[in-house]
């Protein structure tokens, strides 16, 4: 998956545009919407450029990181 657009709405990303993996015969060409609700369900990797992050969310990045399973059920 590929996000290719965020929907923000006072200052909160509230849906997602996601160019999926299995070619344009899938969602609407290719496309499909994901709330935010829905990734923190079923994402577990989101790559970002640094340059896009505030300050908080840099500091976080020095924290220890805690590694999951493939399937963690605790999420």
């Amino acid at each position: 998956m590929l996000i290719t657009g965020v929907n923000i709405i006072d200052n909160k990303a509230v849906k997602y545009k996601i160019e999926n993996s299995w070619g344009n015969k899938y969602g609407i060409d290719g496309y499909c919407i994901a709330t935010e609700d829905w990734l923190k369900k079923y994402a577990f990797k989101i790559v970002i450029n640094k340059k896009n992050l505030t300050k908080n969310q840099l500091e976080l990045l020095k924290q220890n990181s805690i590694k999951l399973s493939k399937y963690d059920d605790k999420c």
